[in-house]
C-alpha cells in the first residue's frame, strides 16, 4: 500500500512528520466543531464569526510574512500577486464564508464529508475545462465518492423529515448546498494553487492568501455592519473563536504545509483522510451528534473514492 511507503523511507524523521501531519488534519477537522459550539453560545452570523476568526489569526500570518521576508530567496513575481489575491478571496474568504453559513444548518460530520469530495470536483473540472480524460478507475472512484455522499446525506435528510418540521428539512438542504459551494470554491483554490505553490512555496502562499482573505471579509463586514458590532459578544464567544483561529486555523495550516514539504502532497493527502473520521468522533463527543452505521458506510465509500482519485497506481 502507498501509505506504507512513507514509513519505508530512510529518513528517521518521517514518523514525526506523519504524526504532525495527522495532528494538523485533526486540528483542521475541529474547526467545524468550534463553529457549531460558537453558534450555540449566543446569536452570531457567519460574516461576523469569520471576520473575528480571520482578525484573530492575522497577526500570526503577518509575523510569518515579516520573518520570511528576511529569508526569502526571491521576490514574488508581479503575475503571481494577482493569483495570490484570487486564491485568498476564493479559497479562504468565499469558501470559508459558505462553510460557516452552511454549518448553521448541517451537522459537523456531514459538513466535513461534503467538503472532502473536493478532489472529485477537481477531477471533474480538469476534465471539463482542460479536456483531461477520465480513466476507468477514476470513474469508479467518482461513483464510490458520490454514492457515499448520497448515503450519509440522504440518511440525515430522512432523519430530519421524521423528527423536524419541513422548514428544518429545507434548512438542511440549504446548508448542504452552501457547504457544497465551499467544496467547489476550495477546488478552484487547489487547481490554481498547485502551480503557484511550486513557484513560491506553500507557506508563503498560505500567508498572503490569508491576508487577502482577511481584507475581503473586512470589506464584506463593513458593507452590512459597523465596527462596534464586533464588540458586543461575551468573553466565552471571543475565547472560542480565538481557539478556533489558532488551533483550527493557524497551527494546522503550518503543520500540513510542513508535512507536504517533507513527504509530498500525495502522502499528505492520504494523511488528511483522518479528517472526516476525526470530525465524526469529535461531533459525537462535543456536540452529541449520533454516529450511525449508514453514516460510517458513507464515510468509508467517500474515503475509498478520494484515495482512488489521488492514487497514481492504477
Amino acid at each position: 500500500m502507498k501509505i506504507l511507503s512513507i514509513f519505508k523511507s530512510k529518513s528517521s524523521n518521517n514518523i514525526v512528520v506523519i504524526l504532525l501531519g495527522v495532528l494538523g488534519a485533526v486540528l483542521f477537522s475541529s474547526k467545524a466543531i468550534l463553529v457549531k459550539l460558537t453558534y450555540r453560545i449566543e446569536p452570531i452570523d457567519a460574516t461576523t464569526m469569520l471576520t473575528l476568526r480571520l482578525l484573530f489569526a492575522l497577526p500570526f500570518y503577518l509575523f510569518s510574512i515579516a520573518r520570511q521576508s528576511r529569508n526569502a530567496a526571491s521576490a514574488i513575481a508581479q503575475k503571481d500577486w494577482f493569483w495570490l489575491v484570487f486564491m485568498g478571496l476564493i479559497g479562504f474568504y468565499v469558501s470559508a464564508w459558505l462553510d460557516f453559513a452552511g454549518l448553521k444548518y448541517v451537522p459537523a460530520a456531514i459538513e466535513r464529508l461534503i467538503l472532502f469530495i473536493y478532489p472529485s470536483i477537481v477531477l471533474l473540472v480538469t476534465a471539463l475545462v482542460f479536456k483531461q480524460k477520465i480513466n476507468r478507475y477514476q470513474y469508479i472512484a467518482l461513483l464510490l465518492t458520490y454514492f457515499g455522499i448520497a448515503l450519509a446525506v440522504g440518511e440525515e435528510a430522512l432523519r430530519n423529515s421524521a423528527h423536524h418540521t419541513p422548514l428544518s428539512n429545507s434548512d438542511f438542504w440549504k446548508g448542504a448546498l452552501l457547504v457544497f459551494g465551499c467544496a467547489l470554491t476550495y477546488s478552484l483554490y487547489m487547481l490554481i494553487g498547485g502551480r503557484i505553490i511550486q513557484r513560491i512555496g506553500a507557506i508563503r502562499v498560505t500567508n498572503w492568501a490569508m491576508v487577502f482573505a482577511t481584507l475581503g471579509i473586512i470589506v464584506h463586514f463593513l458593507l452590512y455592519y459597523e465596527i462596534k458590532d464586533l464588540l458586543r459578544f461575551s468573553r466565552q464567544l471571543y475565547l472560542t473563536i480565538l481557539i478556533m483561529s489558532f488551533l483550527a486555523t493557524v497551527l494546522p495550516s503550518y503543520l500540513l504545509s510542513w508535512s507536504i514539504r517533507h513527504i509530498g502532497s500525495d502522502n499528505a493527502a492520504i494523511i488528511n483522510c483522518v479528517g472526516p473520521i476525526s470530525t465524526i468522533l469529535q461531533a459525537f463527543l462535543f456536540l452529541g451528534e449520533p454516529i450511525t452505521i449508514i453514516q460510517l458506510l458513507g464515510t468509508i465509500f467517500v474515503l475509498w473514492g478520494v484515495l482512488l482519485i489521488g492514487s497514481k497506481n492504477k
